[in-house]
């Protein structure tokens, strides 16, 4: 019989720790991986504006928008509480 001397307490120690030191880590060299392999200019048009810029500036952008609309449009919303 295997005799297991971990315990919840343990675990979640170990997961904060990864959480917080390791998941960072691994976020910035996705990044760092993502902008050297997206430096090419695109243009982008809009009506009547043209606007020239990295492909990786350009979608940084789109995401800033993505979570400003989510943040404006939860705001008016009671919040649940389960």
């Amino acid at each position: 019989m295997a005799h297991n001397d971990t315990t919840p307490r343990d675990r979640n120690r170990f997961l904060s720790y990864v959480i917080g030191r390791w998941v960072p880590i691994l976020l910035i060299v996705l990044a760092v991986v993502f902008v050297t392999q997206n430096r090419d200019r695109v243009s982008i048009d809009l009506f009547w504006l043209q606007v020239s810029a990295p492909l990786w500036l350009i979608l940084l952008v789109a995401v800033l928008a993505g979570v400003l609309i989510g943040v404006l449009s939860k705001r008016g919303r009671p919040s649940s509480s389960a």
